[in-house]
C-alpha cells in the first residue's frame, strides 16, 4: 500500500516546490474565485498559504452543500447527510473573504464579476470553478420538469439526494431500477457504478429480489473489472450492465410509463428509471463564453489558464484536461498548480509546473473499496501525460483485508480534502 501513500502525497510535490521569490508577490493584489467547491476552496487556501498578503475573495452561492465525494453513501444510508455537508465559510478563518452570493455576470476580459445584489468585484486574477451543468436536452423525455421530479442528484442539493434515497427505499418488492449512465466526459467517471453498488448494498438487506439494470452510453467504464468482480461477490444476480455495443444507449425516456427506449429498439421497463444525464461546464462558464464547442473549458495544464485571456484561470469539473478525470482529488491538484502560477506571476517569477495526480476510490459496500491512481507530468509538447507506466488499479481477487483498508483510506482522503478545501472536519 506504499503506492497509495505516495499518491496521496503527490500534491506535496506541488506544495513544497515553492517558486523562488514567491514572498515578493504584489502587496494588495486581488484574486477573485467563483465557486466554493473542492477546486475553488483549495485554490483559496493555497493562495493565502503561499502569500498571506494577497486579497482573496471567494464567491459561492450556497452556504453549504453536499459533496459529490461520498454522496452515494448518504443515499444508501451508510452515513447521514450531515457527514457530507460542506461549504466555504470556514475559509474566512484563513483570511479568505467569503461572499455567499450568486454571480449574474462575468466579464473575463476586464476580470470583473457582478453579483445578484449589484455589487461589482474587480480582480487582478480571476479563477472560475463553476462545476457542471446537465445536458437535459440530450435524451427526449428527460427535460427540466422530469429532472426536478426525478433528480439525477449528481450530487445536486440535499433535497435531490433525499429524493433518490426515498425512491430507493420505496421500490416495490422485487422491483427493477434502470440506471441510465452518461457518455464521457462527466463528473466522477466511476460514480454511476458506485451508486449502483450502494443501491444494491441497501437492496440486498431490504429488498433482496430487486434488480438493477445499467443502460450505458459507453462501451466500457472506469474500474469495470473491479466493479463486476465485486458485484458477483457481493450482489450476485442483482446487477446487469449493458453497454453501447449492446445497443443499450437510451434514446427516449417515458417516466410515466417507466420505460427506456434504447438504440437497439428495445423498450426496457422499470419501476424506477434513474437518469444521470450527459454533462458540460456550469452555466456561468457558458454564458461568459469560456467554453469550447465540447461544452467544457479548455485550459493549459501548466497553470490552468484559459487561452486568450490574461490572468483568467479555470479549475475542477468544468475544465477539460485530458487524461485527468473530473474528481475531487484532481480538482485539488489543479488548484495547487493554479495557485502557484498566480503567485509566481504576481512575483514576476517563473512558474515551473509540478506533477499532478489523481486517486479515486469507489466504495461498493460498507467496508469494501478499491481505487485507480495516476500521476501526470506537464510537458510543452504533450500538455498533460500519464507519467506512471500504466494507470494503477487495485488488484483483482484481493482479500477482504485489502478492500477494507482501501475503504479506510477513502475515508482518510475525504477528511483530508474537507480540511484542506473547506477548513472543516
Amino acid at each position: 500500500m506504499s503506492r497509495r501513500r505516495i499518491l496521496h502525497g503527490l500534491a506535496g510535490i506541488a506544495l513544497s516546490g515553492l517558486v523562488p521569490g514567491i514572498g515578493r508577490a504584489s502587496r494588495g493584489a486581488h484574486v477573485v474565485i467563483i465557486g466554493g467547491g473542492f477546486a475553488g476552496g483549495a485554490c483559496a487556501t493555497w493562495l493565502k498559504r503561499l502569500d498571506p498578503r494577497l486579497r482573496v475573495t471567494l464567491v459561492e452561492r450556497n452556504r453549504s452543500f453536499p459533496t459529490g465525494f461520498f454522496c452515494n453513501t448518504a443515499v444508501a444510508g451508510l452515513r447521514p447527510f450531515s457527514c457530507i455537508r460542506s461549504g466555504p465559510v470556514g475559509l474566512a478563518a484563513r483570511g479568505v473573504s467569503v461572499r455567499i452570493a450568486s454571480v449574474v455576470d462575468i466579464d473575463p476580459v476586464a476580470r470583473r464579476i457582478r453579483l445578484a445584489d449589484g455589487t461589482v468585484l474587480s480582480a487582478d486574477a480571476l479563477v472560475v470553478a463553476p462545476g457542471i451543468d446537465m445536458r437535459l436536452e440530450a435524451i427526449p423525455g428527460f427535460g427540466p420538469e422530469e429532472a426536478a421530479r426525478n433528480p439525477p442528484a449528481w450530487p445536486g442539493s440535499e433535497s435531490a439526494l433525499a429524493t433518490v434515497r426515498a425512491r430507493l427505499r420505496t421500490l416495490p418488492e422485487g422491483g427493477t431500477i434502470a440506471v441510465v449512465a452518461p457518455p464521457a466526459p462527466y463528473r466522477c467517471p466511476p460514480g454511476p457504478y458506485e451508486r449502483v453498488s450502494l443501491f444494491a448494498h441497501y437492496l440486498r438487506r431490504c429488498n433482496p429480489r430487486a434488480k438493477i439494470l445499467i443502460l450505458d452510453a459507453k462501451d466500457a467504464f472506469s474500474k469495470q473489472a473491479l466493479f463486476q468482480e465485486a458485484w458477483g461477490h457481493l450482489y450476485a444476480g442483482m446487477i446487469e450492465w449493458h453497454g453501447r455495443q449492446d445497443g443499450a444507449t437510451a434514446r427516449e425516456i417515458d417516466q410515466v410509463a417507466g420505460t427506456v427506449l434504447t438504440a437497439s429498439g428495445e423498450r426496457v421497463y422499470a419501476d424506477w428509471v434513474h437518469v444521470i444525464p450527459a454533462q458540460r461546464a456550469g452555466r456561468l462558464a457558458q454564458h461568459a463564453g469560456l467554453c469550447a464547442p465540447s461544452g467544457w473549458i479548455d485550459v493549459q495544464a501548466s497553470d490552468l489558464s484559459i487561452d486568450g485571456l490574461e490572468h483568467v484561470y479555470a479549475l475542477g469539473d468544468a475544465v477539460q484536461l485530458q487524461p485527468m478525470p473530473k474528481s475531487a482529488f484532481a480538482a485539488y491538484n489543479q488548484a495547487v498548480q493554479c495557485a502557484r502560477a498566480i503567485v509566481a506571476s504576481f512575483a514576476g517569477a517563473a512558474h515551473a509546473p509540478s506533477a499532478m495526480a489523481n486517486t479515486c476510490y469507489s466504495l461498493v459496500g460498507r467496508h469494501y473499496a478499491f481505487s485507480v491512481s495516476s500521476r501526470y507530468e506537464v510537458s510543452a509538447q504533450e500538455g498533460l501525460a500519464v507519467a506512471n507506466a500504466a494507470t494503477q488499479l487495485s488488484p483483482l481477487a484481493a482479500g477482504q483485508d485489502v478492500r477494507q483498508r482501501e475503504a479506510h483510506e477513502a475515508e482518510q482522503l475525504y477528511r483530508h480534502l474537507r480540511r484542506e478545501c473547506f477548513n472543516t472536519e
